[in-house]
């Protein structure tokens, strides 16, 4: 496949780590969207996608993921935290 599509970039610190928390909130995603399958699809939406970002921003924060970080650090500031 290379000689088709060029050689991928390697992939940096903050990529690993991003891959790391969008596998780990797809599989809390997963396990919580099949538990909810008799719920209205605005409230599965919630109960889904809440605690999948709050895990994805968890993970990448911590591991030191500057976007993560950034975006907590504006939120932190709307909050006056």
């Amino acid at each position: 496949m290379e000689w088709r599509i060029g050689r991928l970039p390697g992939l940096g610190h903050d990529s690993r780590w991003s891959i790391a928390g969008a596998l780990a909130s797809g599989i809390l995603a997963a396990g919580l969207r099949s538990v909810t399958n008799d719920l209205p699809r605005i409230v599965a939406f919630v109960i889904v996608m809440g605690p999948a970002v709050l895990v994805y921003l968890a993970i990448t924060a911590t591991t030191g993921v500057t976007e993560a970080r950034l975006l907590l650090g504006r939120g932190r500031r709307l909050l006056r935290v």
